[in-house]
C-alpha cells in the first residue's frame, strides 16, 4: 500500500525549496542592480528591477502568498542593504507592489489575459505610489511635477513588463 501523506509531503517540500531558491535568486540580484549600474553609469530606478524581480517570481512560482511576500521583502532588503529607499519610502514601495500583485490578479481573473492584469495592475499603483508619496512627503521633497515625471518611459517598461508576463506565461503552459 502507498503512502499518499508521505509523497505530497515529499512534493511539498521541494516545492517549497524551489520557491525558497528562486526567492533567493530573485533578491540577491536586485541587491546586485544598483552596483551593476553605478558601473555602467546608468539610472537603474527607471527600468523597474524591483518590479521585475517581483514578477518573475510570482509568474515563475506561482504562488499568490509568495508574491505578497516577495513585494514585502524585496524593498526592505534593499533598504537594509544599501540603505536606500528611506524607511517611508520603502513603506509606500511595499504598499505598491502588494497593490500591483492584487490588482494583477484581480484583473487577469477578470479579462482572462496576463497582459493586461499587468499592465492595468502595473499602471494602477505607479499612480497610486505616486500620489502616496506626495501626500506624505512635503512640498520641498516631492514636486507635485514629479506625480508625471518620466510618464513615457514607464508607459513602456510597463508595456514590456506586460509583454514579457504574457511570454512567461505561455512559456509556462508548455
Amino acid at each position: 500500500m502507498i503512502n499518499n501523506s508521505n509523497m505530497q509531503t515529499t512534493s511539498s517540500v521541494k516545492v517549497c525549496i524551489r520557491t525558497v531558491i528562486i526567492d533567493i535568486v530573485l533578491i540577491s540580484l536586485l541587491c546586485m542592480t544598483p552596483a551593476v549600474a553605478h558601473l555602467v553609469g546608468i539610472s537603474y530606478h527607471y527600468f523597474e528591477p524591483m518590479r521585475i524581480a517581483l514578477f518573475m517570481g510570482l509568474l515563475l512560482v506561482d504562488d499568490r502568498k509568495n508574491g505578497y511576500l516577495l513585494a514585502a521583502i524585496l524593498p526592505i532588503s534593499t533598504m537594509i542593504l544599501s540603505g536606500m529607499p528611506t524607511p517611508t519610502i520603502c513603506a509606500l514601495m511595499v504598499l505598491e507592489l502588494m497593490l500591483n500583485i492584487y490588482l494583477f490578479h484581480l484583473v487577469s481573473s477578470l479579462t482572462r489575459s496576463a497582459f493586461w492584469g499587468m499592465f492595468i495592475g502595473v499602471i494602477v499603483s505607479k499612480v497610486v505610489y505616486r500620489l502616496m508619496k506626495w501626500s506624505v512627503l512635503s512640498n520641498e521633497m516631492f514636486q507635485a511635477s514629479a506625480l508625471i515625471e518620466n510618464w513615457q518611459l514607464q508607459l513602456i517598461m510597463s508595456v514590456v513588463l506586460s509583454v514579457g508576463s504574457v511570454v512567461i506565461c505561455k512559456l509556462k503552459q508548455r
